[in-house]
């Protein structure tokens, strides 16, 4: 998630714009947005309400040396610090880095792969379709400690 989110939609457009169109990313410190991070949290699947589309990565027995994994990116992810592009470098980014790290991303051994469209379940409507995720396809750089 962002470090900054915004109370108005104009102002979040004006930082979208500013970021995405404005900025070619090689200053990694003038995102109005400020770093990405992550905040995870232990929470079991049966807590979860899949109200929303998703796509299942893994299921099993004991998933917790991949959660492990992932949490430790995460970690690693919050003290290295990136700039948080809305389009482009964003929580989807992060999920597959994360996802990638547990080995529980492709490409070819495993699904899902890194591409900028998921194949997702929406049970409101029952339905399967290919949405875009922006920034699923991209991996974290242009870290803070390099400017």
């Amino acid at each position: 998630m962002p470090q900054h989110s915004f109370k108005h939609n104009l102002e979040k457009l004006g930082a979208f714009v500013r970021e995405e169109g404005l900025s070619t990313g090689e200053n990694n410190r003038d995102s109005r947005f400020g770093r990405l991070q992550s905040d995870h949290h232990d929470q079991a699947i049966d807590e979860l309400e899949f109200a929303v589309p998703h796509t299942m990565i893994a299921e099993g027995r004991d998933l917790k040396s991949q959660w492990d994994r992932m949490r430790k990116f995460a970690d690693d992810v919050n003290s290295t610090g990136y700039e948080y592009r809305p389009y482009s470098q964003n929580s989807n980014s992060f999920a597959a880095g994360a996802l990638r790290h547990a080995g529980l991303l492709g490409p070819g051994t495993a699904l899902p792969e890194a591409f900028d469209h998921q194949i997702v379940f929406d049970p409101a409507s029952g339905r399967t379709d290919s949405v875009s995720v922006p920034g699923f396809d991209r991996r974290l750089s242009n870290p803070l400690g390099e400017a």
